[in-house]
């Protein structure tokens, strides 16, 4: 408790007055004894509804004040400790809550924090729309924490308006140039993960303006980045080197177990140790083609198979 000078403006009548602070919990209101002052008493004029105060007129117009609203827990609440909860609350209503504004921003009371040791969060509520709120709850202790029906936790201030300060997209010109580059996906059936890449093709138009294809996915195995042609096609077959000149260096043998990315079993060719003269089994020649770009990476498929296989 204190005391304190405190500038107060009764409509154009500015006075610089002292006055006493006290530590109450409730709200107060804080007033000057108009009537009271010895040096310039205020002289009201009842027919005219004016307070002449140091020659000047303030209108006196009967206004209702916008009250704080009291927040009251719905039913008895258990809070479990270091958890949280959304509780169903009750705001004090009055007769012409019905047609007026609905919008009311609930915030917890200091009384509320000190005694139950309570986080609520700041809520914007329609009062309108169901004859209780809710409200969220977050107890940071390990006790739990009982609520009472019909305490008090919160006041509510009915608010002028709305202003929105989220939106989903800012800019919709912005947003479709935004893209996805590399996605990493675990598939729910517990099989290998692969990670997925979403490219976008560019087709020249020469004097036009390039056009852009629909985004498609492909693994990064296959897509158009820089993968060792060897490694694939190493982790693709079994190789076996062989020390004869006049065969192929590299030859395909069965797995006796492989499986592919989506659980399926894979059919491979039967292993072979007779030569073969065949361009489709010498790995030289294909690693060839595909560094000269004749064919593509989609091409070294595990399902492929050839005329000279048995």
């Amino acid at each position: 408790m204190g005391r304190g000078a405190f500038r107060m403006q009764l409509g154009p009548v500015k006075r610089l007055q002292e006055a006493i602070v006290a530590d109450i919990e409730d709200d107060v209101l804080l007033g000057y004894d108009v009537l009271g002052n010895a040096v310039s008493p205020a002289d009201i004029i009842l027919s005219g509804s004016i307070i002449s105060l140091d020659g000047k007129e303030i209108p006196c117009i009967q206004k209702r004040l916008r009250q704080m609203r009291k927040v009251t827990v719905a039913d008895d609440v258990l809070v479990p400790g270091n958890s949280e909860a959304v509780i169903e609350v009750y705001v004090e209503r009055e007769e012409a809550d019905d047609g007026g504004k609905p919008d009311f921003i609930i915030e917890a009371t200091d009384m509320f924090r000190e005694r139950y040791g309570l986080v609520l969060a700041a809520t914007l509520v329609n009062i309108n729309s169901a004859p209780t709120c809710k409200v969220g709850l977050m107890n940071p202790f390990p006790e739990e924490a009982m609520l009472k029906q019909d305490a008090e936790i919160a006041r509510a201030e009915r608010i002028d308006s709305v202003v929105s300060v989220v939106v989903d997209k800012e800019s919709d010109d912005d947003a479709k140039e935004l893209s996805i580059r590399r996605i990493d996906v675990t598939q729910s059936q517990g099989h290998e993960s692969g990670k997925l890449e979403v490219i976008q093709h560019t087709i020249d138009k020469k004097d036009a303006a390039p056009a852009k294809q629909l985004y498609r996915r492909a693994l990064l195995i296959y897509s158009n980045v820089a993968v060792n042609a060897e490694e694939v096609t190493k982790k693709n077959y079994v190789g076996h080197k062989r020390t004869s000149p006049w065969v192929s260096r590299l030859v395909r043998v069965k797995k006796k177990f492989i499986t592919s990315r989506d659980g399926r079993s894979l059919s491979l060719p039967n292993y072979t140790n007779e030569p073969s003269d065949c361009s489709c089994h010498d790995y030289n020649v294909n690693e060839t083609r595909i560094s000269s770009k004749m064919v593509s990476l989609l091409m070294l498929d595990i399902n492929f198979e050839c005329d000279c296989d048995p």
